[in-house]
């Protein structure tokens, strides 16, 4: 069941095999304690770079390649982004992680930035009380260069570090990691850690 109030939606939402949600130009939507599964390809998407989609306290399964291709997302609280696909963050518009929230990239699951338009990419903005959480998870940044300036990368259980073409992440001075629960992690090829 999915109930509307003007641009907000609440509720729990499977796009199946054929189901899609499309933002359009200049537009916002706001996505409040929801649960969106099936997704795949570019099933849910902005239109252009100038739509937005703010989701607070919400999950994403993803089952098969999901591409993020556009626009851009803000977390307000909490997003879980779960299942065994690949979540592929391939728009030039950096999105953000609100203060006193979280992005959680769930056990098995996969976060890849992608930086088409440049070598070198600031792929998520973080805030200084922003947590980027992987939970025996994949981080793939396909770009030479990665750099995360401000808030905290969490590190639960066992997780994984990859670059294309031995890239190196960058970690600024205003940034926290920690590993938590035993979290450790590995880097697969040659990826550097440069830490400011």
């Amino acid at each position: 069941k999915i109930s509307r109030a003007d641009d907000q939606f609440a509720g729990n939402i499977d796009l199946g095999t054929t189901g899609s949600i499309k933002v359009a130009a200049g537009g916002h939507l706001t996505l409040e304690d929801v649960s969106i599964s099936g997704l795949c390809g570019e099933n849910f998407k902005c239109e252009d770079d100038t739509a937005l989609i703010t989701f607070k306290n919400c999950r994403l399964y993803i089952n098969r390649a999901y591409r993020f291709s556009s626009g851009s997302f803000t977390v307000d609280d909490k997003l879980s982004i779960g299942g065994k696909g690949i979540f592929s963050y391939e728009s030039k518009v950096i999105s953000e992680i609100l203060d006193n929230s979280i992005l959680e990239i769930e056990e098995n699951g996969s976060l890849r930035f992608s930086a088409k338009y440049s070598k070198s990419i600031n792929f998520i903005k973080l805030n200084k009380t922003s947590v980027l959480s992987l939970n025996g998870a994949c981080l793939y940044v396909d770009a030479q260069e990665a750099k995360v300036e401000n808030g905290t990368i969490r590190v639960e259980k066992i997780c994984s570090f990859k670059t294309s073409n031995d890239g190196k992440i960058i970690i600024g001075k205003d940034c926290v990691t920690e590993c938590v629960a035993g979290g450790s992690f590995y880097s697969e090829g040659d990826v550097v850690f440069e830490f400011e």
